[in-house]
């Protein structure tokens, strides 16, 4: 159904104050001498959603960067969790990875600070812009993929976004592979093999993480591994055809894992 020229007109309105709005919110965020006088987060949540910022055009996006930059410049933490969720909802734009370059410092700042509680936050901008995360991006994430403070949560945030921006097979995804089988964590390693599975990997690489994981005495990162064959490509399963089969034949083994390696064994 197309538009009539009287809505089409109001909408071009509405989307045209949209980065006036925000442009206004940012400001009175900046301006406000203590966080009693911050906006609500309601109101903030109302005007910087996903789709008004999406709606906005490059140069009115551009617009706002100084003000997110000043935001997470600031030493008061609602100020700059403020900047981050506005640079967050950038981050869903298609043109983000540029869009978001100029202030991707500020944003490494941020996951750089081991106590903040939204490094966690900044990872995921970092490892989530659109169409892939920049070269800058992608070197700031592979240099806290070590950290010594990071989370379940965060570590899986880099692993994932390394993985996602270098592609299987590629020396960045086997270094990512290396590190977390050396991991104690087993929701980072599950993490990680959903990964394998979404992206279908068939490298070397990939293959032994998956045999070391069907190999595992964790019944969780074996069950991972066991689901993450099944989602491989027929001429990929075959090369985990024995193990499967050794799982689903041992009495020993866990009867929600034998069942689920006779699934992935039958997958078509």
């Amino acid at each position: 159904m197309k538009l009539g020229l009287t809505a089409c007109l109001l909408l071009s309105v509405v989307l045209r104050g949209a980065g006036g709005d925000v442009k206004n919110l940012l400001n009175s965020i900046l301006n406000a001498e203590t966080d009693k006088a911050l906006p609500s987060k309601d109101q903030f949540y109302s005007q910087v959603t996903r789709e008004a910022i999406g709606a906005l055009s490059p140069p009115e996006v551009q617009d706002l960067l100084p003000l997110i930059q000043r935001c997470l410049a600031s030493p008061r933490l609602e100020v700059r969790r403020y900047g981050l969720l506005t640079a967050m909802a950038v981050s869903f734009r298609p043109d983000s990875s540029q869009t978001l370059e100029p202030i991707i410092g500020d944003i490494e700042r941020i996951a750089s600070n081991p106590t903040s509680p939204l490094k966690g936050g900044a990872l995921a901008i970092l490892g989530n812009t659109y169409p892939h995360p920049s070269q800058r991006a992608v070197s700031y994430l592979e240099a806290h993929l070590q950290d010594k403070d990071n989370s379940t949560q965060q570590l899986t945030t880099i692993a994932v976004s390394l993985m996602r921006a270098s592609g299987p097979g590629s020396a960045l995804w086997r270094k990512v592979l290396t590190f977390v089988e050396n991991q104690p964590d087993p929701g980072v390693k599950a993490a990680v093999l959903m990964e394998l599975g979404n992206e279908k990997a068939g490298d070397a690489s990939s293959e032994e993480f998956i045999k070391a994981s069907l190999s595992s005495k964790d019944l969780f990162i074996q069950g991972a591994a066991i689901e993450t064959v099944g989602q491989l490509d027929a001429s990929a399963r075959v090369n985990f055809v024995d193990q499967l089969k050794q799982i689903m034949n041992d009495p020993n083994e866990s009867p929600e894992n034998r069942k689920q390696a006779k699934a992935a064994l039958t997958t078509k």
